[in-house]
């Protein structure tokens, strides 16, 4: 196999992987359970057998390594091509008013990451949490800005909005940045 095809096969992998273990690491943030460890097993257990099967088969299909001699030398600066061109990368923040609110907006932002990657132009959405501060920081990358646009426009954004009703200090606010330098 080559390695651009390993590449794509280790990205849909992990792209799989995301959305199968999103609920699990949502359901231990918000509800913090007692035993951890138990509640991964019954999240994991309560998978479908054809999930399953599929993530032991790309389990696999990563798992075969290109030869040790196309391998780069530990740390080893090498250039890298891009797997996805990103057009515009969007940060988002949100300040809760109250701890209380922070399994609301954990549970709302999970479902919103879910319709933003269902898009095919949302290529990362990753949400970040500082307790103490009470601020969430969404990071957003997307292929093109009129991706983005379209999908702020979408009735699955638009119906996200009431939910931060009374638990944000102020309005969310979000930022793009449109050059990569590193």
């Amino acid at each position: 196999m080559s390695e651009d095809a390993q590449l794509k096969h280790m990205a849909e992998y992990l792209h799989q992987l995301d959305e199968v273990l999103e609920p699990l690491l949502v359901g231990l943030l918000v509800e913090r359970p007692d035993d951890p460890r138990e509640f991964a097993v019954e999240k994991l257990r309560s998978l479908t057998p054809e999930v399953k099967s599929e993530l032991v088969r790309r389990i696999h299909m990563v798992q075969t390594k290109p030869p040790a001699a196309s391998l780069p030398l530990p740390n080893t600066l090498r250039a890298v091509e891009p797997l996805l061109t990103i057009g515009v990368q969007d940060t988002l923040k949100l300040q809760l008013n109250s701890i209380d609110h922070r399994a609301t907006a954990f549970g709302a932002l999970a479902e919103l990451r879910t319709e933003a990657m269902q898009t095919g132009n949302c290529v990362s959405f990753q949400v970040f949490f500082d307790e103490p501060s009470l601020e969430i920081l969404v990071l957003q990358a997307w292929k093109t800005q009129e991706g983005l646009d379209a999908f702020v426009k979408s009735v699955a954004f638009t119906k996200f909005q009431p939910k931060w009703a009374g638990i944000l200090q102020a309005a969310p606010q979000s930022k793009q940045y449109h050059q990569r330098v590193l």
